[in-house]
């Protein structure tokens, strides 16, 4: 009995990308996407893994986002 890498994953014929495919896309890194996932912005969590639709990432590159640490310059204490 053979073992063998599932290596792309699809539901109904859309193909699903996992957090590292996505990271590449969006020259991010895989843990940041993993982070969006857990956030809600994108993704579902199937076969032990983040995966991420089409539309989930066309949506997710549409809205605009802020760059940079939010809390910087401010005083802490």
């Amino acid at each position: 009995m053979t073992i063998e890498k599932v290596t792309s994953y699809s539901i109904n014929d859309t193909k699903l990308y996992t957090a590292d495919e996505v990271s590449r896309l969006l020259n991010i890194t895989p843990s940041l996407v993993r982070r969006y996932c857990q956030q809600g912005r994108m993704g579902q969590y199937l076969y032990g893994r983040w995966l991420i639709s089409p539309s989930e990432l066309e949506a997710f590159k549409a809205k605009p986002r802020k760059r940079g640490n939010p809390n910087f310059g401010k005083k802490i204490g």
